[in-house]
């Protein structure tokens, strides 16, 4: 797989895949997380990042959910 980089030799990540999903509890708000999967890193680089956000983004990563 190639990795398209910018000028700048930068390159945009995308999310490939959700892995998890959860809620977390902070000062008493309750917070929804996905763990994300990245188009050029592994299972174990799989990041948290809070739900809203990502949909925001990707929202057809949530259409297998």
């Amino acid at each position: 797989m190639e990795i398209e980089v910018d000028e700048d030799v930068s390159y945009e990540d995308r999310p490939i895949q959700i892995l998890d999903v959860r809620e977390q509890v902070l000062k008493g708000k309750t917070i929804s997380l996905v763990e994300v999967l990245w188009l050029h890193h592994g299972v174990k680089e799989a990041t948290w990042k809070r739900k809203i956000e990502v949909n925001e983004k990707y929202s057809d990563l949530f259409s297998n959910l």
